[in-house]
């Protein structure tokens, strides 16, 4: 889908500082937007004025849903609950297979993904799990199981327990990981005593065929390597299990924590074995802003304590470390060659450029409150409460439109979605208005036509 401008200023960071349907039908008459009816261009320097509504996207095709959740990317297209059971479509709305079911229209269906598996739920209290590839029955189970985290591994809860699931056979398997049962007194005469799990635990990811899973209390968890059913290794870190967190790093992964004490991190090859251990800002953060962070940059890691930042390679060794300039934390999703982070306590946030290979900071842009940034191949959008803006990795102006609504990055596409889920896609080089839609994004079967989910409809819009 892409094909990003790459930017000269590769190694750069920018900082944002203390910033259910009856019948399946296909429709595919619907008339483009005519060319008068779609927005001009924004402006390239900001003061690009309201952001008109746009004129509707060309729907290639629609077919009816079940629910704007059951719907779910898939590799060319998509797959989807339809009313007589699971559609898996290509880009051109083509089903590649069917899996037939009853689905009552009253019925609460769910459909999750895990992996190259489906596991539908289609209200008759029994789980099914399908094949991606071509729709066949794996198994059936009674109970209940979920996909976690992001598909990663499915599990079977017990109450506080958990256990994770073979997706081979659909049996649990290996250790049984417990949380803490408790009784929450009644609150006055409204609200009965009620029984509730702390430290409950939780999947955080999968690596060479094993499974991490994180349990404990507050006061520190194990992390669990899991492989055949059988603990393979475990390793400690801080916090509680919901409290651990895993970015993905390379082939491996980072699994990390927040403590008064700092930021610990314990890394994990693609193997699923564990590299080295390390504590990052072993001080306790003087009063003001005590976020932590960690992002992967350029197969480094970048990390925020108290306000410092440091660079580390993949043996866990530091390239620089330096206090920031202004006081902050990372945010945003990485994108080539930048970084984004933000801070709190400061009425005006700038924006600065860093320069990775010392850690120096290089220029700032502008400044504002509540603002987050999201990053664009060349540069980075800052979101307001009432305007978007598009800034240049060299910190230039580029457009901006007045409009309160959430970005999204879709490779060269910038995708605005407001309060009341109207959806504007806009050029992101320039601003320009594509044209609008309704619903959640679930990804592109090719760079010109988008694909999208409703409540009751799975459709593709060409540009």
């Amino acid at each position: 889908m892409r094909t990003p401008a790459r930017i000269r200023a590769a190694a750069l960071l920018a900082l944002l500082v203390a910033c259910d349907c009856e019948s399946e039908t296909v429709e595919t008459s619907a008339e483009p937007a005519s060319p008068g009816e779609e927005a001009a261009p924004a402006e390239a320097t900001p003061g690009g004025g309201p952001l008109p509504e746009g004129a509707p996207l060309a729907e290639a095709w629609r077919y009816a849903s079940r629910g704007e959740a059951n719907a779910h990317p898939a590799p060319d297209g998509l797959v989807h609950v339809a009313p007589h059971g699971v559609v898996r479509r290509d880009g051109a709305g083509e089903a590649r297979w069917r899996h037939e079911a009853r689905v009552r229209s009253d019925a609460t269906v769910r459909l999750q993904r895990a992996g190259e598996l489906l596991l539908f739920d289609h209200g008759e209290q029994a789980h099914v799990a399908l094949a991606l590839e071509d729709g066949a029955v794996r198994w059936e189970r009674g109970d209940w199981l979920e996909a976690q985290p992001a598909g990663a591994a499915l599990v079977a809860r017990e109450g506080c327990a958990l256990r994770l699931v073979d997706p081979a056979s659909g049996e649990p398997s290996g250790p049984r990981f417990e949380g803490e049962r408790y009784v929450r007194p009644p609150i006055g005469e409204s609200v009965p005593e009620t029984e509730r799990c702390r430290g409950m635990p939780q999947v955080l990811g999968r690596l060479g065929g094993r499974a991490f899973v994180a349990e404990g209390s507050d006061a520190g968890s194990a992390i669990v390597a899991v492989e055949a059913g059988e603990e393979r290794w475990r390793a400690s870190l801080p916090g509680g299990p919901q409290a651990i967190r895993w970015t993905p790093w390379g082939e491996g992964a980072v699994a990390w924590s927040v403590a008064p004490d700092g930021l610990h991190l314990l890394a994990i090859d693609g193997q699923g074995a564990r590299r080295w251990e390390r504590a990052f800002g072993a001080e306790r953060c003087a009063p003001g802003p005590a976020e932590s962070a960690l992002r992967v940059f350029e197969g480094d890691l970048v990390l925020e304590r108290c306000g410092r930042l440091a660079r580390w390679d993949a043996d866990g060794e530091a390239r620089w470390e330096r206090e920031a300039s202004l006081p902050s934390r990372l945010a945003g999703e990485r994108r080539e060659g930048l970084f984004a982070r933000v801070s709190a306590g400061q009425p005006a946030r700038p924006i600065a450029t860093v320069d990775p290979a010392s850690g120096e900071e290089r220029a700032r842009w502008g400044g504002c409150s509540e603002c987050s940034v999201y990053l664009l191949e060349d540069g980075f959008l800052v979101a307001t409460e009432g305007a978007v803006e598009a800034v240049g990795a060299e910190g230039g102006p580029r457009w901006r439109w007045e409009v309160d609504a959430t970005p999204r990055i879709a490779g060269e596409l910038v995708l605005l979605t407001d309060d009341a889920g109207r959806v504007r896609v806009l050029e992101g080089s320039s601003g320009r208005l594509l044209g609008a839609t309704h619903g959640r994004f679930l990804g592109a079967a090719s760079p010109r036509r988008l694909l999208f989910a409703t409540e009751d409809a799975v459709l593709a819009h060409d540009l």
